[in-house]
């Protein structure tokens, strides 16, 4: 169970609701674990014998299990099923028949041509949600581009604005823009099986890497599209708000966030420097902007003289944003994420496992942790059972090599 403070007896929010996942690596399996957390039965497709592609993925490994793999497919059940398999249409179909959601991040194309396109399963499953998660959408010239994230990230504007200012253009750390159409498509889907209460009928949900990444870029956007305001990397800084960046210290960096005028007044007492706050050239925001290049080192030779503890400890009295600028271990460490509960501890085959739960706070109906990562095709004769097969036809379709 989680180490999260919430107990309760309640059925989770997704209770009831199986997930057909036909996805692999990170968007669509994000997406679907964010259905799992809630409580919905995802059952996970995997093409045997080696199964999603993110199995793969590493170093590190923990006992043989990519730590890629592990961190976006817990409280899901795998089935090993070979979709190019005569038989294997029959089983993907029985699967359909009794699903509310079928999630797949294939090539635009691919579904199409094994014969699942939306208008087939919509016309046997009227009510299903068939969610599409691509790199670059369904339709466009970019339709065919593989879906990498780096791939996404540069053509979506992030890189061109990322980076220093005179370096090139930068990626973020992690792969933002599968986890962003994976969240994306978990919304879309909410809100048609919301829409499905009162119609009856499902939809067709589609995300990408593309839309996701553009659409998060809302400031920006809007000030190219109603200002003609090119951005341009600024390294931490903000485009809009000085100084909101990150500052040196004597020891080590810290992030500052001076988000107004009366933040900016106490942040000058703070530097015993009151007489910045009425200086024309930096008595509001937008002076402040415009004049960037001349506050910013007036601030680095004064933050240069002390150590960040001592800083960010100052700025807080004041009640002047600052902070720490943090390891990942150290994060995974800290007293406010074991307040959040959001580590969560599950227990494995062989041992107690650790991962980072879900950030949704419910008050009844909180996310959980059920279920570890399972092995390829842990659940294949569950499942197959669960569909009405016998345990003769199980065997037949495993010395077929249909379900592994």
């Amino acid at each position: 169970m989680p180490s999260s403070k919430v107990a309760t007896s309640q059925p989770a929010v997704l209770a009831g609701v199986r997930v057909v996942d036909l996805s692999q690596v990170l968007s669509g399996p994000y997406c679907t674990m964010i259905l799992a957390d809630l409580g919905a039965e995802v059952i996970k497709v995997e093409k045997p014998p080696i199964g999603d592609d993110a199995r793969a993925f590493g170093p590190p490994f923990v006992n043989g299990e990519s730590t890629y793999f592990q961190s976006v497919n817990r409280n899901k059940a795998s089935i090993g099923l070979d979709l190019k398999r005569d038989r294997a249409s029959e089983v993907l179909w029985r699967l359909i028949d009794r699903a509310d959601v079928l999630v797949e991040n294939f090539r635009p194309g691919t579904m199409e041509a094994l014969g699942f396109d939306p208008e087939a399963c919509l016309a046997r499953r009227p009510g299903l949600i068939y969610a599409r998660v691509s790199g670059f959408g369904q339709r466009g010239p970019e339709r065919a581009t593989p879906g990498y994230d780096v791939i996404a990230q540069g053509l979506s504007g992030l890189m061109a604005s990322s980076g220093e200012p005179d370096g090139p253009p930068t990626k973020a750390a992690f792969s933002i823009g599968d986890i962003g159409a994976g969240m994306w498509a978990a919304i879309g889907i909410l809100g048609a099986l919301f829409e499905r209460t009162k119609s009856g009928r499902g939809q067709v949900v589609a995300s990408s890497l593309m839309g996701g990444l553009v659409s998060w870029q809302a400031h920006i956007s809007q000030a190219v599209l109603s200002a003609h305001a090119k951005p341009r990397r600024l390294g931490s800084q903000h485009a809009s708000i000085v100084p909101y960046q990150r500052f040196m210290a004597k020891d080590r960096p810290f992030n500052l966030a001076v988000a107004n005028d009366p933040q900016w007044q106490r942040l000058c007492t703070v530097l015993d420097h009151p007489q910045w706050a009425s200086d024309p050239r930096f008595r509001s925001n937008p002076d402040r902007v415009a004049n960037r290049q001349t506050l910013i080192p007036m601030l680095d030779a004064v933050f240069a003289a002390d150590e960040a503890s001592e800083w960010v400890a100052r700025c807080r009295a004041a009640e002047v944003p600052a902070a720490d600028i943090l390891e990942v271990d150290e994060v995974l460490t800290h007293p406010q994420i074991e307040a959040m509960g959001l580590i969560w501890e599950l227990q494995g085959e062989d041992q107690p496992w650790r991962t980072v739960g879900s950030p949704v706070e419910l008050s009844r109906t909180p996310a959980r942790g059920r279920s570890t990562p399972p092995r390829l095709g842990q659940h294949t004769d569950q499942v197959l059972a669960d569909l009405g097969y016998t345990d003769a036809e199980i065997r037949r379709l495993r010395e077929d090599a249909v379900v592994a």
